[in-house]
């Protein structure tokens, strides 16, 4: 398959240079106004306009760490010969649309810039051809959404909210996709990450769907589950034997099978499309064999054609029919339900140490840990921030920056910040109020649905809950059913604020009513 796949690819000559560059998008007439920067990579000898390859990054990967991704855009580039562009926005899935479900506008949005307008950088790609989607994780589910977007537009997500944002000009950017190819790919089948998820399908664009037998990021079969919920006949899966989840990042070498297949299915080449329907022959990747992770069913390469007999391995040919499993029944489960959100740090009586990370209110001090201690019983909850670990109250107390201080709020409405080594003591002017422990089911919070997370070598399974409030708050807890807290966090615009329990610390039961005690002789307002 290899040695067909290179005598089919155009040979770049030796003084062509890879260039990438950030080009700034202006208003189009999109509704949709996030992505104000995309990344252009291609060749500097281009003659002739080139077919656009459009990419989704990775959560955590927008922003300059587009960059990350230059080597494969570059193999990707030298062995098919387009020209790569992809938005720089959404750099953290919850900075954008709805936790990232809206990431795929910001594909349609980069689309319609290079096909609906006469910028410098438009004149670069051929819009008489269709238009390659791909992207990497959360990325890679961009693409997929974008697909259904394209193959259903009288059904997908009319009755959602994000039909609100979608314009003329977005529908005939997605009307021009012509392959998609999704690169360990989140779970499509989850509604905490898919819009309208019963009228989800592709179910005409031909498919590729890549992941690898390490990806321990995402859930295991994922990706299989992916390539079973979409129609289209001609769709292929590959399960490389020990890539991981940044492979597109760390390894490329699926570069050229991507090539190939937007060359077989997108250009035209048959010679291409007739490559992918042979088993690959090893000498660019292994494939992973069936029963390695995320190849439960199947060998870990599967071509379903719509030309009947063409199916590679024949044996597997049942697996091309869309899969029949319950797509997201465990992720439904809210309040009122058998599940309902668990309460604050899993009781009403618990201590933990927790490590901060908190740029979004402390931007030169970002990090540091202390000792919570919470009691609803009596009322109140402290904080113990030790020396040169003080979050923002203590740094505004004079007294108490940089040294031992302790924020307690008490169950007469009261806040007192101590500083320890001082001996000082005032009360707070605004009373910060302890968190309420069923704050999750007065949020009206949603479950998300089970990862496997944790802080350091502390991992273990733990369902996910959504709440919204001024900013969309995450709540993990242990899927053990004892509900120990494992993280909290949310974003304020980009900017993160992040609770991690540490396990080892984490002690259920009353901490001890002397630690709540209201300070003798603490009578005067801080300011």
């Amino acid at each position: 398959m290899i040695s067909i796949l290179l005598a089919t690819l155009l040979i770049i000559p030796a003084s062509a240079e890879f260039k990438c560059s950030s080009v700034p998008i202006p208003t189009l007439t999109s509704k949709v106004d996030f992505a104000k920067k995309i990344r252009l990579c291609y060749n500097s000898d281009i003659k002739t306009p080139l077919p656009l390859l459009a990419w989704g990054h990775g959560n955590l990967g927008g922003g300059p760490l587009v960059s990350s991704y230059d080597p494969l855009m570059e193999a990707l580039i030298g062995d098919g010969d387009f020209v790569v562009a992809t938005y720089e926005s959404c750099w953290v899935d919850s900075s954008c649309l709805r936790q990232g479900q809206g990431d795929f506008l910001e594909l349609l949005k980069v689309i319609e810039y290079f096909t609906n307008s006469s910028s410098p950088e438009s004149a670069l790609v051929d819009q008489n051809l269709p238009v390659a989607v791909s992207g990497h994780s959360s990325g890679a589910r961009a693409v997929l959404i974008a697909g259904s977007v394209r193959d259903n537009p009288d059904t997908y997500v009319q009755d959602d909210k994000f039909q609100d944002l979608m314009t003329p000009s977005l529908y005939a950017a997605a009307s021009k996709i012509g392959a998609i190819i999704s690169n360990h790919p989140d779970k499509s089948y989850d509604p905490g990450q898919t819009p309208d998820i019963e009228n989800f399908d592709i179910s005409q664009t031909p498919t590729l769907i890549l992941t690898g037998s390490k990806d321990h990021i995402e859930d295991e079969n994922s990706a299989w589950k992916d390539f079973g919920m979409m129609s289209v006949k001609d769709k292929i899966y590959l399960n490389v034997l020990d890539a991981t989840h940044n492979e597109p990042i760390n390894g490329h070498r699926c570069a050229g099978i991507t090539s190939m297949f937007i060359k077989g299915f997108m250009l035209g080449d048959e010679e291409a499309k007739k490559s992918l329907y042979e088993i690959p022959d090893g000498s660019e990747f292994p494939v992973a064999e069936k029963g390695d992770r995320n190849s439960p069913q199947a060998y870990g390469y599967l071509a379903c054609s719509s030309e009947e007999g063409v199916t590679v391995p024949t044996e597997d040919a049942s697996f091309c029919e869309p899969f029949d499993f319950p797509i997201d029944t465990a992720f439904r489960v809210g309040v009122g339900d058998d599940n309902p959100p668990p309460l604050w740090g899993g009781s009403q009586q618990w201590s933990s140490t927790v490590k901060m990370t908190n740029p979004a209110d402390s931007k030169d001090h970002p990090e540091w840990t202390f000792d919570y201690f919470y009691d609803e019983v009596l009322g109140a909850d402290l904080y113990k921030h030790y020396d040169g670990q003080g979050d923002e109250v203590c740094k505004k107390v004079k007294g108490t920056k940089n040294i031992e201080c302790w924020v307690l709020n008490a169950n007469n409405g009261h806040s007192y910040v101590r500083g320890i080594e001082e001996g000082t003591c005032c009360i707070y002017p605004m009373h910060l109020g302890m968190v309420k422990s069923d704050w999750l089911v007065e949020d009206g919070a949603v479950y998300n649905g089970t990862k496997t997370a944790g802080y350091g070598k502390d991992q273990v399974v733990v369902d996910e809950w959504l709440a919204e409030g001024a900013y969309t708050n995450h709540y993990w807890d242990t899927a053990d059913g004892e509900d120990r807290p494992v993280r909290f966090y949310e974003f304020k615009g980009e900017d993160l604020k992040q609770w991690d329990f540490i396990a080892e610390s984490f002690k259920e039961g009353a901490p001890g009513d002397e630690l709540f005690d209201i300070p003798e002789d603490c009578n005067s307002l801080c300011f």
